[in-house]
């Protein structure tokens, strides 16, 4: 099953894919191409990795503008169009360019390689908009159209990657493994080591599927450490997405707490790069600008200059030319000096322009640098919360660790075997309690360091069917009844690991604090309110004393009634993963009678998040 980690995982292999793809052009086709086609693609590589798309898209289109542009040529460039396209993010309009392009290579040698070609970049297009059956095809496609991959950058290896991963998608995991097998020797035969470790994250997880804990481990570690020698800070980053996933899953938090710091960490020097270049462009650009505004200034003034000239030499030889052409001397003059007064008013209003630009790009830099001042007080907010949970972390440990020492203390002193044995149970007792605290925190602490969790499309009715489903043994026991409502608002764009987490708790403390005089009614809706989707869930347990616990009920480990399951974190959690997405929640209740829970959400566009 895919989960929110694997598709962050793979989203930072999309971002991966596209650098590799777009920096190999010249290894690509240098063998082939003519020498001006050459330089074309390496002036291109150098504006795609500075994300100037709209410059080399102008450079390609101003090469294909040629009289007489050979088929090879035309292929070729075309070819590098579409895949700036891809490059920029826009991979469904890619996919129009690569398949116009399939009419070209008929006219061609070696037709077969160059479609084979073709179904691969579409197949890679597919991938990164998560259509992974397209993928599949394409890729499949351009295997059996030629088996000589030669003139693709690493063979056949990302298609094999494709292929793979969508048997892993489909829980074969032995076939997946055979097909990033393949993908390993093609990086290997064609002389590109630096690539297996987007084959070691995908045997990792594969390992890790299988239940192999320990060669999945061994597999990230060789991910990262071929990342790190190759000094490739997109792999190392993907590598230590998968190993979380990993961590995650198999719910070891210590490991996953520390890899996502580290995460974090590289993101955040990544963004403080592309901020700098930012800054430096903007600049130049300003810089450019202003001194191509200045000197088309000095021109018109220079010309206005020249003509006012030449008027005074034609007004001087007529005063010399005497009294007989005096009037007409008047009348020249006249209109020189309205000519002038018309050139000082164009003049002002060019200045006028002139300082408008200027206070245009100011304010595009100030724009940019309250960007760079935004992202910091981000980072001083996340250190805040850091602070926060070591606070937390300190108060809930202590006591335990402090019964563990006295306990340890009194064994030590005792002799009696039976009480020893007592105090034995007592301290395994404790300790259990402890990891559990442990693992508690850290998997709060987890949901608000994530910065990278990614919404996707969620079907209400679909979501509580399973959570219902699973609790089914609970809901007989308690012969609960449910009311649920969801035609206003059946859909959601939202975190599906957030938003299971969110209907678990709430449906999960409505039973867990029902009334022991009546069976559980629980009501469900959802509706839309302009631009906010509100959820309510309501039920007639127990109850809540606002008045005396209102500002205490999203706190961490708050209890406002005895049960044995009780720990305080679950509402703490909803109440994180809800406005970590830009939403809110509150509760209404009044004790004996029952809860509501409201949530409202952001209704987000889908099309933000592909």
């Amino acid at each position: 099953m895919l989960t929110g980690y694997h598709l962050i995982a793979f989203r930072h292999y999309r971002i991966t894919l596209v650098v590799i793809l777009t920096t190999s052009w010249y290894y690509l086709f240098a063998g082939t191409l003519p020498h001006g086609m050459v330089h074309l693609r390496q002036d291109v590589n150098e504006l795609i990795y500075l994300n100037k798309y709209d410059s080399a898209c102008a450079l390609v289109l101003h090469f294909i503008d040629r009289p007489d542009i050979p088929p090879a040529d035309l292929f070729h460039a075309q070819y590098l169009f579409a895949d700036i396209i891809k490059s920029s993010g826009r991979p469904r309009d890619a996919i129009k360019e690569f398949t116009r392009l399939k009419n070209l290579p008929a006219r061609m040698a070696d037709r077969d390689k160059y479609e084979s070609l073709i179904e691969g970049k579409i197949a890679e297009c597919y991938f990164d908009l998560q259509d992974f059956n397209n993928a599949n095809q394409f890729a499949l496609r351009s295997v059996n159209l030629s088996p000589d991959s030669s003139i693709r950058d690493g063979g056949h290896a990302v298609n094999y990657i494709i292929i793979g991963y969508a048997h892993y998608l489909n829980r074969s995991y032995r076939e997946a493994m055979g097909y990033y097998g393949q993908a390993q020797n093609e990086y290997f035969r064609y002389g590109e080591p630096c690539e297996t470790p987007l084959v070691y994250a995908k045997i990792a997880m594969a390992y890790h599927s299988l239940g192999e804990g320990k060669l999945a481990e061994l597999f990230i570690q060789r991910a990262i450490s071929v990342s790190d020698s190759c000094k490739i800070e997109s792999y190392v980053l993907l590598s230590k997405y998968a190993g979380l996933a990993i961590y995650r899953e198999s719910r070891n938090f210590e490991k996953a707490l520390f890899l996502l710091i580290e995460i974090n960490d590289l993101n955040k020097k990544i963004d403080t790069r592309k901020n700098g270049l930012l800054m430096a462009e903007l600049e130049t650009k300003y810089q450019t600008r202003l001194m191509e505004n200045e000197n088309e200034n000095l021109k018109k003034l220079t010309g206005i200059q020249e003509k006012v000239v030449r008027k005074q030499k034609l007004a001087l030889i007529l005063t010399v030319s005497g009294i007989i052409v005096l009037a007409i001397l008047i009348f020249m003059l006249i209109r020189v000096s309205k000519k002038r007064r018309k050139a000082e008013r164009s003049l002002s209003r060019l200045n006028f322009e002139l300082e408008k630009k200027v206070a245009e790009r100011t304010i595009h830099l100030n724009s940019a640098k309250e960007e760079i001042l935004n992202k910091s007080k981000l980072l001083s907010r996340q250190n805040d919360h850091l602070s926060e949970f070591c606070h937390i972390i300190s108060h809930d440990l202590r006591s335990p660790l402090i019964n563990i020492s006295v306990l340890i203390d009194f064994l030590e002193k005792s002799k009696d075997d039976a009480d020893r044995k007592a105090i034995s149970e007592k301290l395994k007792s404790a300790t259990t309690g402890l990891t559990g605290t442990f693992n508690e925190l850290v998997e709060a602490l987890l949901v608000r360091l994530d910065e990278d969790i990614k919404p996707e499309k969620i079907n209400f009715s679909e979501l509580i069917n399973k959570i219902i489903s699973g609790m089914e043994g609970e809901i007989k026991k308690s012969m609960a009844v449910f009311d649920i409502n969801l035609e206003d608002a059946p859909d959601i764009f939202f975190p599906p690991e957030y938003m299971r987490s969110i209907f678990q708790n709430l449906l999960s403390n409505a039973l867990k604090y029902r009334s022991p005089e009546r069976n559980p009614a629980i009501k469900i809706q959802t509706k839309k309110a302009g631009s906010t989707i509100i959820l309510t869930v309501a039920d007639n347990g127990l109850g809540i004393d606002l008045e005396k616990h209102g500002d205490k009920i999203f706190k961490i480990r708050k209890i406002f009634h005895e049960h044995p399951d009780a720990k305080g974190l679950g509402l703490y959690l909803t109440k994180v993963q809800v406005e970590k997405m830009g939403g809110n929640i509150r509760v209404e209740s009044i004790p004996g009678l029952g809860s509501t829970f409201i949530v409202e959400f952001e209704n987000r566009d889908s099309y933000s998040h592909l």
